[in-house]
């Protein structure tokens, strides 16, 4: 039988929500306002004029996130996040009346590091503190709004203006983080220490499909999507915003009708992202097929995103693993570093380039689905290990055996899951009362109301019925 689906808007808890907040905040500014990924980020150039060498900055925030991660505990940079919002802020002001030069570049020096330590708190809270339906929810929401922001961006963004629209969202932004980083503080002391087990290895196996999954949709499809626009000069934010919006309604539905696993959806993304390279590959006889890439990578782009952040966010809290959480953050900074780079260099093409760069990335990414489908057997035995993916649709995870989970499932008391593990290992009724110390009337109680909530009449039933989970 199905896991009991908890996936629901009363799941979220009032005590996470200035983490849930937070986190969908980080992610904004990251994707609106910071990633150099395609034409995706808002422009200033007021901002842009005192900026030297961007790859620096980005460097710099990119190797604070692991540092912090590594070096502090969760109970020190959680505490301590709210000053870093309050110098972000003022870096912020302060960036816009100080004139190009070693002044600026080091207000932006210092706001780069604390944007670094911000995004290491969200992500703590995200990985560790939030439950599954918060995760999920609140990836929904961080892949939508910066979309959004994306679609109205020729309303909210002005370059040429010393204050535009995407400032003043940026400003209402922090303040708001900002009562949420002091909120933290009132949580850091009820954070687990707990973060010393160890993973099982195969749960690594995550890792790869991280990097496929990131590559595919934060570097090489905005990449193509960029060299599109340049042949073409047609507008694509309404396609992908389009694709964006109807892979969401799809994960919705997926996930609340068919209650399937959601990682089983990643052959679905990786599949959208192929259809999308290939468009953009036939876009150079007709620009219709660029129209449909867009549609294609926005799909591939909010099933695979939200799905890869949901399994890692999920995976860390399960195993409750310090060193597999400092490894997913440290692969997850060098990988946006090397995708920055490579990007920079993508997009530094001639023109006359670009119908070779949008065929090779639809070569390679054929080449990369190709290799992930034969692969399907090995990750179906890792990382969709019922060992942990049990928990998948429950409110949140769980530390029991999976048997005690499961019945805990069907609401059983703590006294009728003991007596059902007994029946399971094989005990009679008598021998689980003396077991036990309690009456034979009392465990034949317990057994009634076991088979009442399983809906069955029978420790046959129930054999039958728990097969999968039984005490070996």
């Amino acid at each position: 039988m199905r896991t009991v689906n908890h996936f629901n808007i009363k799941s979220i808890t009032k005590k996470n929500m200035p983490f849930f907040i937070g986190w969908v905040i980080v992610f904004i500014w990251l994707y609106s306002y910071y990633l150099p990924f395609g034409n995706f980020k808002f422009q200033s150039d007021l901002y842009n004029s005192k900026i030297g060498n961007p790859l620096f900055f980005t460097a710099v925030w990119l190797t604070a996130v692991p540092f912090i991660v590594i070096f502090f505990s969760e109970h020190k940079y959680m505490r301590f996040t709210f000053y870093s919002v309050i110098t972000a802020i003022f870096c912020f002001v302060l960036l816009r009346f100080t004139p190009a030069g070693l002044v600026s570049e080091s207000i932006l020096f210092v706001g780069s590091a604390c944007m670094g330590h911000i995004f290491a708190s969200s992500c703590y809270s995200f990985f560790m503190i939030l439950n599954n339906a918060e995760k999920f929810y609140s990836m929904l929401l961080a892949v939508f709004i910066p979309k959004l922001f994306l679609l109205i961006k020729p309303v909210l963004n002005k370059p040429h203006v010393q204050v535009d629209i995407s400032n003043i969202i940026i400003f209402i932004l922090l303040f708001v983080l900002l009562v949420c980083t002091f909120l933290y503080r009132n949580n850091v002391d009820k954070i687990s220490d707990k973060t010393n087990i160890t993973p099982p290895k195969n749960a690594y196996a995550l890792m790869a499909l991280i990097f496929v999954v990131l590559a595919l949709n934060d570097v090489i499809a905005p990449t193509v999507i960029s060299v599109t626009l340049t042949k073409f000069n047609i507008s694509f934010e309404l396609f992908y915003f389009l694709g964006i919006t109807f892979g969401i309604i799809f994960v919705l539905l997926f996930q609340r009708l068919l209650r399937l696993e959601l990682y089983s959806i990643l052959n679905l993304s990786f599949a959208l992202a192929a259809l999308g390279f290939i468009s953009g590959a036939l876009s150079i006889i007709n620009s219709v097929y660029g129209v449909l890439s867009f549609v294609f990578f926005g799909l591939s782009y909010s099933l695979g995103i939200v799905n890869i952040y949901y399994l890692a966010g999920f995976m860390a809290k399960k195993f409750q693993s310090g060193t597999f959480y400092k490894t997913v953050i440290l692969l997850y900074s060098a990988y946006y570093f090397l995708s920055i780079l490579t990007a920079q260099q993508l997009n530094n093409h001639p023109i006359n380039y670009i119908n070779d760069t949008v065929v090779l990335f639809a070569f390679i990414s054929v080449i990369i689905l190709i290799i992930f489908l034969a692969l399907t057997p090995y990750f179906i035995m890792t990382v969709s290990s019922k060992e942990w993916m049990d928990d998948t649709y429950r409110i949140d995870i769980t530390h029991e055996t999976r048997l005690t989970a499961k019945l805990y499932d069907y609401k059983l008391s703590p006294r009728e899951i003991e007596t059902c593990q007994k029946l399971l290992v094989g005990y009679t009724l008598k021998q689980i009362a003396a077991i036990m110390g309690i009456s034979f009337s009392t465990v034949n109680t317990y057994c009634t109301s076991i088979y009442k909530k399983l809906s069955i009449n029978s420790r046959a039933e129930l054999m039958v019925l728990l097969k999968e989970y039984s005490i070996k």
